[in-house]
């Protein structure tokens, strides 16, 4: 009997360790067992010590006179040490127990269960985010502690990112430190570490999806939300969302709370919870954590922001194998399949919705996925995705459209440019589109989209009419433009086409040959931009009766390999912002040239017929003019002093160039045998490439050049002045062909 007691003293005492609520009921005998005093003081020193169980009294019955006859039992000590954990629990929590109070205990336990059903031992599963999780704990714990002052801290990323499992972990690690010894130790230090100071706080709330539930159910709605749980009042009804009563502020104010908000994508949602940043609804050193794709709202309250980074790629090959494989390793024969998963997902955690699709099918059918997701996609991962879309204003759409089908890895001033022509705002709707993690902008000036993203993009136009394409707003598979351009049911149908403003027609360098006719655009009015690519080799289409008609309204007019040596006569490029069209012949640009009043951009470069440029004068908005590869050009109207905005002008290996240059602040000459000088140019250049030239000597009038930054010299032998010192702005010099350099001293 005796045996049995100790077994099963030894049972319950592993299993405090082990919980996460104790919940002891003093009944009016409790105190006449020496093992239950002895098993409440073990509780007592475990909720003491780990800080991570919450002790649940319900008392029912009086404990005085019990405790008078032990102490005549057992001593003075050993009492005291009874009266100290029975004082220290009845602190924590106090019921006055009745049958009606039983239901109400019950919820209070499940709720207390919530909020650490997340323990330290889950991190072994989430992968790639230790450092991120310590980032956020050193926002929330480290700044201004101590101080009266309430932090905001921000988590900014995008969609799918892992921005609300970066938040959970943070949340409920602070009510369970203990965890086994296979988890990260250098992240439980630091939690461990973080979870003296949050357990300080008096109240504590996490609420997800924020923007679906205030679109959802009102802002007041959400806000009773917050209120009731930081307060602990689960019925509190606030009936008005301008003002706050004088008692609930006061109330909130006195308490110092542990907020998390995860996607947030409004100011006002903001406003509503916290309160104006001079007088916040809530007590002095509270932290808040928000969450948002937004960078904006979160710039509105934040004290710092932590962006959260893709995954690399050994963290995306260890989540992917987790949930594809549930195992450590990869199947034998399946990395070559797994890379290709990898690069589809681009690094992004969402990397396990397709893992969970794929576990457990055959090497078909992991082939087969992959090819469908090629045109349709994973569709949780793309609803994900889409909410950002969703939330932007009717031009922002248009411009990330425009991105994601034609401008992705483009300059973004060239990009403005086009956008200023169409009366898109560029500079507003593109940081909006940075702040919504929709696109990135590269050190140098590019423009980035994720393949995701670019994927969601492409979704969203062909989900306009899945079963016609040629009445959607934008094309890009050249089966779709080769049914439009050659349908001879084609004017008909377009008319829904120019409904719906038809502005993209991109890539069909897949096509062998395509045969159109001279007037293939002339009901495709609406069309501001064309863009035929083909990259290197030879064009595919075939206008061997010419063009006869090109939309004026084209702002943007891309055509490589441009399969004619003329453009239409008829056309009107008053709208024209960018030109590339190569092949052209002097007359082909006569009849335009004169009125390119809004150009910006011309890039001829390969037009082997082009022997001279037409009067520039009515072209005064030029910045940037490509000649390269023009070899029969040979020289360039004196009227090119009057484009002041020139900035870039590359005549490289335009082998039959030999006139001077007046104005540019690049200038390329490379590849030019017959310039074998060049007089003083204006002090603006900036970079000058003179490889392949037939200059021999850099005239000393260099020294004028005080904005250089880039020399390119050719290989021949080249003597240097001794001015070169002098240009303080220089940063790059080309020596790379130079057979003999000598400078003058």
């Amino acid at each position: 009997m005796k045996a049995d007691f100790v077994e099963e003293m030894i049972y319950h005492t592993s299993s405090h360790k082990e919980s996460n609520i104790s919940v002891v009921i003093f009944s009016k005998n409790y105190a006449e067992s020496e093992w239950c005093l002895d098993e409440l003081l073990h509780i007592q020193q475990c909720s003491r010590c780990t800080r991570k169980q919450t002790v649940l009294p319900v008392f029912y019955g009086y404990l005085g006179k019990v405790l008078i006859r032990h102490q005549q039992r057992f001593g003075s000590d050993k009492i005291e040490t009874w009266k100290q954990a029975l004082t220290q629990v009845a602190i924590l929590i106090y019921f006055l127990c009745a049958a009606e109070l039983t239901k109400a205990m019950l919820n209070d336990i499940s709720e207390k269960l919530k909020l650490t059903s997340t323990s330290c031992n889950d991190l072994t599963s989430l992968v790639g985010l230790e450092s991120r999780v310590q980032e956020v704990l050193s926002l929330v714990s480290d700044n201004n502690i101590g101080t009266g002052t309430i932090h905001i801290a921000g988590i900014w990323g995008m969609s799918g990112i892992g921005k609300t499992t970066i938040t959970e972990i943070v949340f409920n690690a602070i009510s369970k430190t203990e965890c086994d010894g296979g988890a990260k130790r250098k992240l439980l230090l630091q939690i461990t570490a973080a979870c003296s100071y949050f357990q300080q706080f008096e109240g504590s709330c996490f609420l997800p999806n924020v923007s679906e539930d205030s679109a959802k159910f009102g802002l007041l709605h959400f806000r009773n939300k917050v209120f009731s749980q930081v307060l602990e009042k689960p019925e509190l009804d606030i009936g008005t969302l301008n003002v706050l009563p004088p008692n609930i502020k006061r109330m909130l104010q006195r308490k110092r709370v542990l907020l998390v908000l995860d996607d947030v994508s409004g100011i006002q949602q903001l406003k509503c919870i916290l309160g104006k940043r001079e007088n916040y609804n809530f007590g002095p050193e509270s932290r808040i954590i928000l969450t948002s794709k937004d960078r904006h709202v979160l710039q509105y309250q934040c004290h710092k922001i932590y962006e959260v980074q893709k995954l690399n790629y050994d963290d995306s090959l260890q989540l992917f194998k987790l949930h594809a494989f549930e195992k450590d390793h990869i199947i034998c024969g399946w990395m070559n399949l797994t890379k290709k998963v990898l690069q589809y997902a681009d690094a992004i955690p969402h990397l396990k919705f397709l893992g969970r699709d794929l576990y457990k099918k055959d090497e078909a059918i992991w082939e087969s996925t992959l090819r469908r997701l090629e045109s349709f996609p994973n569709k949780d991962i793309q609803n994900v995705l889409k909410l950002s879309y969703d939330g932007l204003e009717w031009h922002e759409q248009q411009i990330f459209l425009a991105i994601a089908f034609v401008f992705k890895g483009w300059f973004l001033h060239e990009f403005e440019w086009i956008l200023d022509a169409c009366e898109l705002f560029p500079k507003e709707g593109i940081r909006n589109l940075q702040d919504k993690c929709l696109i990135t902008i590269s050190w140098d000036k590019k423009m980035g989209m994720h393949d995701l993203i670019q994927q969601m993009a492409k979704d969203i136009v062909m989900k306009e009419n899945i079963n016609v394409p040629r009445r959607r707003s934008r094309l890009w598979h050249y089966k779709d433009i080769l049914s439009v351009l050659t349908n001879p049911k084609f004017n008909n149908i377009l008319a829904l086409l120019v409904l719906t403003g038809l502005k993209f027609c991109q890539d069909i360098s897949q096509i062998s040959h395509l045969q159109i006719s001279p007037q293939v655009f002339e009901e495709l009015y609406n069309l501001r931009l064309l863009h035929f690519y083909w990259g290197y080799g030879m064009s595919i289409v075939n206008l061997s009766q010419g063009l006869e008609y090109l939309p004026s309204s084209l702002r943007l007019l891309h055509w490589d390999l441009y399969p004619s040596p003329t453009l239409p006569l008829n056309f009107n490029p008053d709208n024209l912002v960018r030109c590339v069209a190569a092949a052209l012949n002097s007359f082909g640009m006569e009849t335009m040239w004169c009125r390119l009043v809004n150009l910006k951009t011309c890039d001829l470069s390969g037009s082997d017929h082009l022997i001279k440029i037409m009067d520039l004068c009515e072209v005064p908005n030029l910045e940037e003019l490509n000649l390269s590869l023009c070899y029969s050009l040979a020289e360039i109207p004196y009227s090119i002093q009057f484009c002041s905005k020139l900035t870039m002008i590359n005549l490289s290996f335009c082998k039959s160039f030999q006139s001077s240059l007046h104005l540019s602040s690049e200038v390329y000459l490379g590849g030019c045998p017959k310039i074998t000088d060049f007089q003083k140019l204006p002090s603006t250049v900036k970079e000058l490439n003179l490889g392949g030239s037939g200059i021999k000597n850099v005239p000393a009038s260099i020294g004028h050049l005080s904005q250089l930054e880039s020399l390119s010299l050719p290989k021949t032998r080249t003597s240097l002045p001794n001015e070169i010192g002098g240009l303080n702005c220089l940063r790059f010099i080309n020596l790379l062909h130079g057979r003999k350099i000598t400078v003058g001293i």
